[in-house]
């Protein structure tokens, strides 16, 4: 997932496809889509319900035909022109991140807007009619060329995630609770901080549970990420115990996670309702930036150590992409 292709420059300077067309009433979540032209297209009359989804570099990611109906909650749209375009349409929006957009909407006149609990960074203009736009507890960030600036400097970046909230953001904790009840307990199991980055080698007994704040109270502003507590890259674990616990989520990043050696003992231990985590960092940053950029090739090797390592996962999620499994010892 948005890996350099051997023979390409990987970095695209155009906008490519037209992504999925359909009618009728869809519903979609857990996508995410970069470098095309248009991402999303219901037909006339349709309506889409989108959740969870992240548009990158993308011209105009949603495009709607005549009467169109826009749901989304959760989203991220990043260095596009407009989040939508044509119509007319009606879009509804809750928690929305919105940055380096020129637009909101290139859209007809008669196009509707609603947004709640939204963040527009680096927009330069709605492009909806004033008449024809509600918003509630959203906030306009800049720089940009329109609204109340309330922040600059909205959000800060680890790794390929670009949108996390900056630390002390005034956009914590200041959203409305009058919004589905669904995305309002999705919301809970997210969060708006990055990760922690372990640059240290695991030498003695180590037990790593959740640091990052899930949003379990009043909702922070904006998109929210799926959980990561750690991420790290080429660790080793040594005559010690790694135990993973209470729903803890860890990313890997770079060309191997960590590596198993003598007498190293791993061990994920979750909850059938609060599972751990492993994942690659493309599974859950949009990969706005270079950082991180580079094939994976494991979560996790024992290079044949002297003494055997010894692995357990109990309720843990291991989200493991394509790819290929070489050279020596075992790979996960």
């Amino acid at each position: 997932m948005g890996e350099h292709i051997i023979g390409s420059t990987g970095s695209p300077t155009n906008f490519y496809g037209q992504g999925i067309e359909f009618g009728g009433t869809n519903s979609l979540s857990n996508l995410r889509f970069a470098w095309l032209s248009t991402a999303l297209e219901p037909d006339q009359n349709g309506v889409l319900n989108l959740a969870d989804v992240q548009f990158v570099n993308c011209r105009a990611p949603l495009y709607g035909h005549g009467q169109t109906t826009f749901n989304v909650e959760n989203a991220l749209c990043s260095s596009s022109q407009a989040l939508i375009e044509s119509g007319p349409l009606a879009l509804s929006g809750w928690h929305l991140t919105l940055d380096q957009c020129n637009l909101v909407g290139s859209v007809v006149p008669s196009a509707t807007l609603f947004l709640t609990n939204s963040i527009l960074a680096a927009v330069g203009d709605w492009g909806f009619a004033s008449t024809n736009r509600s918003v509630d507890n959203a906030t306009v960030a800049t720089p940009n060329s329109f609204g109340a600036s309330t922040d600059p400097f909205p959000f800060q970046t680890v790794g390929a995630g670009g949108h996390y909230l900056a630390p002390l953001s005034p956009f914590r904790g200041v959203g409305t609770i009058n919004i589905n009840l669904a995305l309002l307990a999705r919301l809970s199991r997210k969060t708006t901080y990055p990760p922690q980055i372990i640059t240290t080698n695991f030498t003695g007994n180590t037990t790593l549970a959740p640091v990052a704040p899930r949003n379990t109270e009043l909702p922070d502003l904006g998109f929210h990420y799926d959980m990561l507590d750690y991420a790290w890259s080429g660790l080793t674990l040594t005559n010690a115990t790694l135990t993973l616990t209470n729903g803890v989520g860890v990313a890997i990043y770079g060309l191997n996670g960590i590596t198993l050696q003598n007498g190293a003992v791993f061990v994920s231990q979750g909850t059938a309702n609060n599972l751990n985590r492993l994942v690659r960092y493309q599974t859950v940053q949009e990969q706005a930036t270079t950082n991180w950029t580079g094939s994976a090739s494991s979560l996790m090797n024992a290079l044949s150590p002297t003494t055997l390592a010894h692995v357990k996962f109990q309720f843990t999620d291991i989200s493991l992409m394509a790819g290929s499994c070489t050279g020596t010892g075992r790979t996960l």
